[in-house]
């Protein structure tokens, strides 16, 4: 009976939709801890290619890391693409109230192998930032519907990640759909 099913959403920041106003075009945002499941090491591929054709593009990746073989083969990776200014692991940052790593940004990654629920994309489209996603499973082509809310790729694609991202960069009425 329907007056026994709650549901309970997600948590979202502040409890809320709440829709930041203003965004750097140039700061790409990624909330996953420096692991290989995340797959961080593409999404610093994929960067290499959106600076490429935008110089002063950057990824702030917040999550934590091991310190450990992964961890120092990502850092070796930024430098040997070159890319020192334009990755910043901020390693574990406290949300502010009111405040979360995605304020600010024009898009969010995901790269994950696989989610059990990718609730970095709700908490980001919850800000008003649109997702550039791999088909990850389990979840990215369900909450990022056709063009709303972001864009999802074939995973892996990371030719795709940096194309779709350039694509919300630079036209800003295409990040203001995504971003409704």
């Amino acid at each position: 009976p329907a007056d026994r099913v709650t549901v309970i959403p997600h948590v979202v920041p502040d409890g809320a939709l709440h829709r930041v106003e203003g965004y750097d075009a140039d700061r790409i945002a990624m909330v996953a801890r420096l692991h290989s499941k995340k797959r961080v090491k593409e999404a610093v591929r994929a960067l290499r290619l959106v600076v490429d054709a935008r110089p002063s593009a950057r990824l702030d990746v917040y999550g934590f890391g091991y310190d450990d073989a992964y961890e120092h083969e990502l850092r070796e990776l930024v430098r040997s693409l070159g890319l020192d200014d334009h990755v910043r692991l901020h390693g574990f940052v406290p949300v502010e109230p009111g405040r979360t790593p995605y304020d600010g940004a024009c898009v969010t990654w995901l790269t994950s192998a696989s989610e059990g629920f990718g609730l970095s994309l709700l908490e980001s489209m919850a800000r008003g930032v649109p997702v550039v996603s791999f088909d990850t499973p389990y979840g990215p082509a369900e909450l990022v519907g056709d063009g709303q809310g972001g864009v999802v790729v074939p995973f892996g694609d990371i030719e795709a990640l940096a194309r779709h991202t350039l694509a919300v960069m630079d036209d800003e009425g295409l990040r203001e759909r995504l971003s409704a």
